[in-house]
């Protein structure tokens, strides 16, 4: 089921729809983690994390000419992308989001 974009969809969806729009909303966070990680408990708790929060399976669409959200169920998951170098990660601030796909978030390690 669709419903009406916010205000602040409603800008972002716009500045997607522009010549050379790119990831220019992109927000990078990095975090800094000591010791051996365990890649699939990482994946459980993003997985975890997008089942508890809609905001996190929300892709936008265009029905009848006009754009609107549509939330995924729980269960969807949560793009985690393992790397073989540290600096690998950082490329992803750089790749533009597609907003007809949910979520709206990845991560890589």
């Amino acid at each position: 089921m669709s419903a009406p974009l916010s205000s602040g969809q409603q800008r972002l969806w716009t500045v997607s729809q522009l010549e050379g729009a790119g990831p220019a909303y992109n927000e990078t966070m990095a975090f800094a983690l000591r010791g051996p990680l365990d890649h699939e408990a990482l994946q459980r708790a993003f997985d975890a994390l997008a089942d508890r929060h809609e905001a996190l399976r929300t892709r936008i669409v265009v029905e009848d000419g006009r754009p609107v959200q549509i939330v995924e169920p729980a269960g969807h998951g949560f793009p985690l992308t393992v790397t073989e170098r540290p600096g690998d990660a950082a490329g992803a601030a750089a790749e533009p989001f597609d907003l007809t796909r949910a979520p709206l978030a990845r991560g890589r390690t």
